[in-house]
């Protein structure tokens, strides 16, 4: 029987392979010709990441990151209790790798904000 860590202070003890939950890592070790870079797979959209938030008179603007050819939308939640996220319209077409998304009819005092890829 091969004994393999599972979760750290619990052992488990399989017969036969020596494995641990189907993989064995000692096989691939930390050679680089192991390691693999590969596009995103087809459909896939990376999670869009603030670059920068700016409180103006008039709102706020939030430079993001994107891809582009892909949609965003910034929404907003003025409790984060709330139920649902609010879309602040329109949908913007990302032209290259970053935009600006501003809100400028806010009357919250506070309010939460996300930035929405489709």
């Amino acid at each position: 029987m091969t004994t393999c860590q599972s979760l750290p202070g619990r052992r488990t003890r399989m017969a036969g392979a020596p494995r641990c939950n189907g993989r064995n890592s000692s096989a691939f070790g930390n050679d680089p010709a192991n390691w693999v870079a590969a596009l995103p797979s087809a459909g896939y959209l990376p999670q869009p990441v603030a670059i920068a938030i700016f409180t103006v008179r008039t709102g706020l603007m939030i430079t993001t990151t994107t891809t582009p050819g892909s949609s965003y939308e910034l929404q907003y939640k003025n409790n984060l209790s709330d139920a649902a996220w609010t879309s602040l319209p329109p949908l913007h077409l990302a032209g290259g790798a970053s935009m600006v998304l501003t809100d400028t009819n806010s009357t919250a005092t506070a309010r939460f904000y996300r930035v929405h890829a489709q």
